[in-house]
């Protein structure tokens, strides 16, 4: 049999078999959505953070999922935004028109604007994080109205504070020699010894009861909120300086402020009181 003929294709067109490739661009740092369904940028009268260069460090710095740039985002444009787009919104931010100093205020004083937190907000504004938090929402709500650097602290010091400090290595102690008595052991003890052994092996040892389950302190809840926060700031601290850290914080708060987390504790310490009387009933 003949083979069919190949088709025939007219000058102007292209074969069925044929794609046409389209440009795909790719997104960078300095990428601005032209137009966000649902997100507006304020009519504000100060400088976008993304031109402050601290707040710009602590931006690029801070992981996109931490609480701070979520909180930061649903205050400054009513939502938590999408995660791959929400430093980039963050950086376009440049206040509020005038008149809204009190809406923006009567925010930050309620949760999840605890004293720590608003510490924080602080330190990512470059301003003092001293006083009470009367003072810390006045000083944050001023900066929010109309961002400007405040030139208390610069990139170069932010970058020196993270690099490591050179440590001595310790010399290792030195290695002592065993004694020709140890390392000489005669047959009959090694024979006594693995009689003495086997007969402790046979003994059946009675199956320890599993440890009661607790409730982890308000600390830890705290500890755990604050981790992704003090990696960032502290790279190069251990497990045993990130926990200082921590109980530096937590000893500088008072009872009002410990509240949120003691809750989680108690909640917590509920949950699981119900899971155990459950496990009895069968």
């Amino acid at each position: 049999m003949s083979a069919d003929p190949a088709p025939v294709v007219e000058e102007g067109t292209r074969a069925p078999s044929e794609r046409e490739k389209k440009k795909v661009e790719r997104l960078d740092d300095n990428y601005i959505p032209v137009e966000t369904p649902g997100f507006t940028v304020p009519e504000g009268g100060g400088i976008p953070l993304g031109e402050i260069d601290v707040i710009a460090w602590y931006i690029k710095e801070v992981p996109g999922k931490h609480d701070l740039l979520k909180a930061l985002h649903r205050l400054f444009f009513g939502s938590e935004g999408p995660k791959r787009k929400r430093k980039l919104q963050l950086r376009q931010f440049k206040g509020f028109p005038a008149g809204s100093a009190e809406k923006v205020s009567e925010k930050l004083k309620k949760y999840p604007w605890t004293v720590p937190c608003l510490r924080d907000l602080c330190k990512f504004f470059d301003l003092d994080q001293s006083g009470d938090k009367d003072s810390l929402v006045a000083r944050a709500t001023a900066f929010i109205m109309k961002p400007e650097a405040t030139g208390a602290s610069t990139v170069e010091g932010l970058e020196a504070a993270r690099r490591p400090t050179k440590k001595r290595k310790a010399s290792p102690p030195p290695v002592k020699k065993a004694s020709s008595k140890k390392q000489k052991k005669t047959p009959k003890k090694a024979a006594k010894k693995e009689k003495k052994e086997k007969k402790a092996a046979k003994k059946e040892k009675p199956p320890s009861p599993k440890p009661a389950r607790k409730a982890r302190a308000p600390v830890v809840h705290f500890a755990l909120e604050q981790k992704a926060l003090l990696k960032a700031q502290f790279p190069d601290l251990d497990k045993r300086g990130l926990s200082g850290k921590v109980m530096e914080k937590w000893g500088k708060m008072t009872e009002d402020e410990r509240k949120p987390w003691v809750q989680k504790h108690e909640e917590e310490k509920k949950k699981i009181e119900e899971e155990d009387a459950l496990m009895d009933l069968f």
